[in-house]
């Protein structure tokens, strides 16, 4: 879904263009300044992590500013989790990753593609909603004896975030920064590295 945003006044003219992709968005005054703000999801990990059915895809909120429309921190920001919700959280990830004794496969990590993606999608949940340090603590809680690669897992987990224009300013609001691009890196990388706090 495209979405064509204009304006009426003294010139008819188009202020905006709205790539909602897999889903539709919704207009809606959320500040009461008789501005629709634009809800709807980030799509940018479909098919990064697993099939598109299990992606994550967290919701994000765009208001109108400077002649453009860009994240609304304030408007997506929330009181962080109780410590049981929390607990709670990082049960429910859990259980996604334990097998049952009628099951002949082995359950995927989260790092290998095609897995279950419940711990990206709720360490996603969690930082676009301010709490990327909950994120990162439930990644730590969460990750299995095991499961290998964890550090690269993590780093291709943040790599994606910053890639995402709507990851990278929620990352940023929160006070963490990504690392400079490496100049080695091949022309066109999207490589952002592992978060780093201010």
């Amino acid at each position: 879904m495209t979405y064509y945003v204009f304006e009426l006044g003294e010139m008819f003219h188009q202020v905006a263009t709205i790539e909602a992709e897999h889903a539709d968005a919704s207009f809606d005054d959320l500040d009461g300044n008789n501005i629709p703000v634009v809800q709807m999801r980030d799509w940018h990990y479909a098919y990064e992590l697993t099939s598109f059915a299990g992606s994550p895809a967290p919701d994000v909120i765009l208001r109108y500013a400077g002649g453009q429309y860009e994240v609304a921190p304030d408007l997506m920001f929330t009181d962080p989790p109780t410590d049981e919700e929390l607990t709670g959280l990082v049960q429910e990830v859990r259980d996604a990753y334990k097998k049952s004794e009628t099951e002949g496969d082995e359950i995927k990590s989260p790092g290998v593609w095609g897995g279950d993606a419940s711990l990206w999608d709720t360490m996603l949940e969690l930082t676009y909603k301010g709490h990327l340090d909950l994120a990162m603590q439930l990644y730590d809680a969460c990750w299995q004896k095991d499961w290998e690669t964890k550090d690269m897992d993590m780093d291709h987990f943040w790599d994606l975030v910053g890639s995402s224009p709507y990851g990278r300013a929620l990352v940023e609001a929160q006070g963490y920064e990504f690392p400079e691009a490496d100049p080695d890196e091949e022309s066109g990388s999207s490589k952002s590295g592992t978060v780093i706090s201010h």
